[in-house]
Order: C-alpha cells, then structure tokens, then sequence
C-alpha cells in the first residue's frame, strides 16, 4: 500500500490506549485456509502480509491460521496467525503480522474492537496455547498509533 493510499485508508482511531471503554464482546474462530482471502478481501485493513497466497509463499516454515472475530456472529476483523516452533522443541512463535485486522475501520468502536480482538489472541495463544505472542500492528503516518499503544499499555514490547 502506498503512503498516500494508507494516510486516506486509516483513520486516527483514538488519541489514547486506554482500555477504559467498553470491549465488544468479541468471538474469535479459526476458518478454512481456502476460505481466508476470499473473507478478508472486502476488509478496509487488509495487506499483503494477510493474504494466504502471500504468507504460504513467503513463510512455508510456519503454521498458518486464519482466525475471524465476530461480534453478534458478524465477521467484523480478522488476522493470519504464523505458528513457528522454536528450535529443540521449547515452545512456538505466534505472530500476527500487520494484524489484526478490522473489517471497517470507521466504526465508532474500532479502538475497543481492536482491544477486544487482541484480548481474545492473549487468550488463545499466551494464556491457553502457552505460546510467546508477537502483533504487529500496521504502521501508519499518523500522528499518533492507537493501536501500539494499545499493545504497549497491555505490555507488548
């Protein structure tokens, strides 16, 4: 994505991480990998770094997992999921990439829905998969990135 199409696609969000307002209650479930792109292709945050044909080809060494969020049953976000096993077998990487993802960006709850989608990849991957938990959020022009300070504030570093 160019910088002036990602300045016009990405609106500021918030000006703050807090994690004072309301989450969604947000439901996150894995899809079929033949159904992913197709899903996420209408998503105002999709990338390249997303798309299945993308990561298959340039991450084969990793898991992939497509995982959509719901909020009512309503797909409203989504992420590919990267599972690298760590050498001798001591644990494994889960890496959100440029994720996750909302699929409207100008929701007047996107901040709180992003908290609630990254709360729910704590939940699976660290808290229950015991797996060490990178995000990495899109980089944006703006001034500020509400979403790093999210992932800051909730102790990513």
């Amino acid at each position: 994505m160019t910088a002036i199409t990602d300045s016009l696609a990405r609106p500021v969000l918030a000006d703050s991480a807090s994690t004072s307002r309301p989450v969604p209650a947000v439901t996150m479930d894995r899809i079929a990998d033949d159904y992913w792109d197709d899903t996420i292709a209408d998503f105002d945050d999709v990338c390249q770094e997303q798309l299945m044909a993308f990561a298959k080809l340039r991450w084969p060494g990793t898991v992939h997992e497509p995982m959509v969020f719901r909020i009512n049953g309503e797909i409203v976000g989504g992420t590919l999921m990267m599972i690298q096993p760590l050498p001798l077998g001591v644990g494994a990487l889960a890496v959100a990439k440029w994720g996750p993802m909302l699929r409207d960006v100008h929701r007047a709850d996107a901040l709180a829905l992003y908290e609630g989608m990254v709360a729910r990849l704590i939940e699976e991957y660290a808290d229950r998969g015991g797996m060490f938990l990178s995000i990495l959020p899109r980089a944006t022009l703006t001034a500020t990135h509400p979403e790093y300070l999210h992932l800051m504030a909730r102790g990513f570093e």
